[in-house]
């Protein structure tokens, strides 16, 4: 067996302190045959759950020297979203071959990288999810008339649509604030099964599902 990880001890940790039934899923010994972490179990219903953890890439051990050395950083410019897009990535094959599309299903991200919180903001779970916020313009054939905006909505490089990764349950946030730790979930609205906020709630537990469209507006994260 290979040696937990840090979120993987930090979600252990906070599953004790919530009193939620979890139990470590074997590895599978098939090469390529991946499986996700934990089976978690609430009201008799079994929830799937894959960890996973942002550790810090060569530009950002770059940075962490710096701040070591100087006591400031580079500015680091990043594409929203860009490596919890590949998170879910990695996470999708094992979740739903284990899910079987009966069981919900949630992927818990950690920020392991202690420069920057970009990686979990709840904007970064957004744009992964659904896309980049677009806004569409129209130029008129008369020059007199300025360009106008038409619409705002989500644009490319999402991960979850009507057809694509419907089995993601929910994309969860696990921080350690203060040796405390705290859950935010957050919702795919378009999982066939969907996860049942009830199934997991507690005071560090928090649920996020996307607001309503509003015709010209981006759509943003409430509490339910």
């Amino acid at each position: 067996m290979s040696k937990k990880t840090i979120s993987e001890e930090l979600f252990e940790k906070f599953c004790k302190e919530n009193k939620i039934e979890f139990q470590k899923i074997p590895e599978e010994s098939e090469e390529g045959n991946r499986t996700p972490d934990y089976c978690i179990s609430s009201n008799q219903i079994n929830i799937i759950v894959e960890v996973k953890q942002f550790d810090p890439t060569k530009e950002e051990k770059k940075l962490i020297k710096q701040l070591k050395e100087r006591h400031w950083t580079d500015a680091q410019n990043v594409s929203p979203g860009k490596r919890t897009r590949s998170k879910i990535d990695s996470a999708m094959g094992q979740l739903k071959k284990k899910s079987q599309g009966t069981m919900p299903t949630i992927l818990v991200l950690f920020n392991n990288v202690f420069i920057t919180k970009q990686h979990c903001e709840p904007y970064a779970i957004k744009t992964a999810l659904y896309g980049f916020e677009t806004v569409d313009l129209a130029v008129p054939d008369d020059q007199s008339i300025s360009p106008f905006i038409t619409n705002k909505r989500f644009g490319s490089n999402r991960r979850v649509t009507h057809d694509q990764n419907t089995s993601l349950s929910a994309v969860a946030v696990l921080i350690n604030s203060n040796n405390k730790l705290y859950l935010q979930i957050f919702h795919n609205m378009f999982a066939k099964k969907p996860l049942n906020p009830k199934l997991l709630n507690g005071p560090t537990i928090n649920h996020y599902k996307l607001e309503k469209k509003t015709e010209g507006e981006f759509q943003d994260w409430i509490e339910f």
